[in-house]
């Protein structure tokens, strides 16, 4: 499975005319809208997007685990990033999109092949971060894994949150403020669910 494309590399491929459009593809054809990499939307449901608006300003500091549109969207509002991507080709994909948009300077892309170092990657990442974005892959060890490296009041983000192998990262995060975010995702009418958790501050309060 490690050397298998990700649905978004197949589709740029389909799109670019290199391989059949037999796979699944994250927009129907008939869509007048561009796929999330090129219109520089999160692939998440609006409501999710909607928070990320009020959250997302100049200067916010995101460590995201899965790249692609949202990239984009954190970059074009003037956030600092870190991005941790398991599939080299969709890495040189979007790391393209973003010297395209002139957007490449606020992101760090990095491209690591799944296993313990892709998820303690953000050892190695110096301060601490005002959201943390998780739509990658080993979720929930992600989740583990980083929530003490958000500042007090600040946000996670797991995507596809009501899928039961998730479900121990509720556990992780338990006593956190919680907001729920259904609805249809962008370009698409699947309907999905993503979580947002916020880090109480010093007092033990969310903000």
């Amino acid at each position: 499975m490690k050397n298998q494309p990700s649905r978004y590399v197949r589709f740029a491929r389909q799109v670019l005319g290199i391989e059949p459009q037999s796979a699944p593809k994250p927009q129907p054809a008939h869509s007048p809208k561009p796929w999330p990499l090129q219109s520089g939307e999160p692939w998440l449901c609006h409501k999710a997007i909607a928070q990320l608006e009020d959250l997302v300003v100049p200067g916010t500091r995101i460590l995201e685990w899965g790249s692609g549109g949202s990239t984009i969207f954190f970059a074009k509002r003037g956030a600092k990033i870190h991005c941790v991507e398991h599939d080299p080709e969709w890495a040189r994909l979007v790391k393209a999109e973003l010297v395209h948009r002139k957007l490449g300077g606020q992101v760090n892309i990095h491209q690591i092949d799944l296993g313990p170092d892709y998820v303690n990657i953000v050892d190695q990442l110096s301060g601490d971060f005002d959201l943390i974005v998780v739509d990658g892959r080993l979720r929930v060890e992600c989740v583990k894994r980083s929530n003490n490296r958000l500042v007090p009041g600040g946000w996670i983000l797991l995507d596809d949150a009501d899928r039961e192998n998730y479900w121990p990262a509720y556990q992780e995060l338990a006593g956190w403020r919680t907001i729920v975010l259904k609805g249809s995702r962008t370009n698409s009418e699947e309907q999905i669910q993503s979580t947002m958790w916020q880090r109480p501050d010093q007092t033990g309060k969310s903000a």
